[in-house]
């Protein structure tokens, strides 16, 4: 009975039921495979555009675990990081700021770019949007009239 305390009194005994049977089965296994090589090949394809087509504004940041990657802006000047923030919304392009997780000055500036809820093909348009803001925001332009 303690057990279940902190969770409620009320077991959702259905779904227990249908996890384990998931579990017995090896489904559950399959899929957590499945998705793992999915999330990898993500991943790895934002790993290889950022160091490809981004080296002069980002330095990704080594990760093996986590569905996000995040890299370190060569400028350390945290409006600069705001402005192509501000250019990439308008792109429709989100990310997380990476001074945002800093509690102490001076704050390391950079993007945390999530891949958990993105399809792989609408990946690789996000981030042509988003070198586009990189280099608008460089050009001194704030945005790109494209």
């Amino acid at each position: 009975m303690a057990s279940r305390q902190p969770a409620g009194s009320f077991v959702q005994w259905p779904a227990q039921a249908a996890l384990a049977s998931l579990i017995e089965r090896g489904l559950f296994a399959r899929h957590v495979g499945k998705m793992r090589r999915a999330y990898s090949a993500r991943h790895d394809r934002i790993l290889r555009t950022l160091e490809r087509d981004f080296a002069e504004w980002l330095v990704p940041v080594p990760s093996v675990t986590g569905l996000h990657v995040a890299a370190r802006m060569r400028s350390r000047d945290v409006r600069v990081e705001e402005k192509v923030a501000q250019a990439a919304r308008r792109k429709g392009v989100r990310f997380d700021r990476l001074s945002a997780y800093y509690a102490s000055a001076p704050a390391q500036t950079g993007v945390v770019l999530g891949y958990g809820a993105i399809p792989e093909p609408r990946i690789e348009e996000g981030l042509r949007r988003l070198r586009r803001c990189f280099a608008a925001v460089a050009n001194g332009r704030g945005h790109d009239p494209r």
